[in-house]
C-alpha cells in the first residue's frame, strides 16, 4: 500500500471509530462525543494500542504518513494539544461563568489572533509570532 492509501485509512479510523463509540454505545446519553473523542485519542494512541496491538499501530501510524504531513503535522498536533486542554477549561468556565462571558473571550482572542497573523503576513516577517498568532486562533475557537 502507498503512504496516501495509509494516511486514508488512518483518518478513517481517527474520525470513525469515535463517532461508531459514541453511536453504537450509545454514550450520547453519558458523555458528549467531544469527550469519547478524547478518550477515544488516547486509547488509539502509542499508549494502549500501540501496546496491545503493536503491528496494527505500526502499519496505520507508520512514519512515511507522519513524514508525509510535513512540518504542518507540528502546528496541527500543538494545536489540537491545545484544543484538547481548552475544550476542559472551556467546560469549567461555563460551570461558573456561563457560555456568554466564553463566547466574548475567545472571540475576542480569536480576532487578536487574525490581527497578528494578518500584520505578520503584510510585513511579510512570518516566523514565531505568526505560528503562536495561529495557534492563539485554534485555542481561542476551541475555547469558544
Amino acid at each position: 500500500m502507498s503512504t496516501n492509501e495509509i494516511f486514508l485509512i488512518a483518518m478513517a479510523v481517527i474520525l470513525a471509530v469515535p463517532y461508531a463509540v459514541w453511536r453504537l454505545g450509545r454514550t450520547d446519553y453519558v458523555a458528549p462525543l467531544v469527550v469519547v473523542q478524547i478518550v477515544t485519542g488516547i486509547v488509539l494512541g502509542p499508549g494502549i494500542l500501540g501496546a496491545v496491538f503493536p503491528e496494527a499501530y505500526r502499519f496505520v501510524f507508520n512514519p512515511q504518513v507522519v513524514q508525509s504531513l510535513g512540518a504542518a503535522a507540528a502546528v496541527v498536533l500543538v494545536g489540537v494539544a491545545l484544543s484538547v486542554f481548552q475544550q476542559f477549561v472551556a467546560i469549567r468556565w461555563v460551570d461558573h461563568h456561563g457560555r456568554r462571558p466564553l463566547m466574548i473571550t475567545g472571540a475576542c482572542a480569536m480576532g487578536v489572533g487574525m490581527i497578528v497573523l494578518g500584520t505578520t503576513l503584510y510585513l511579510q516577517t512570518t516566523g514565531v509570532l505568526a505560528r503562536a498568532a495561529m495557534l492563539l486562533f485554534v485555542a481561542s475557537f476551541s475555547f469558544s
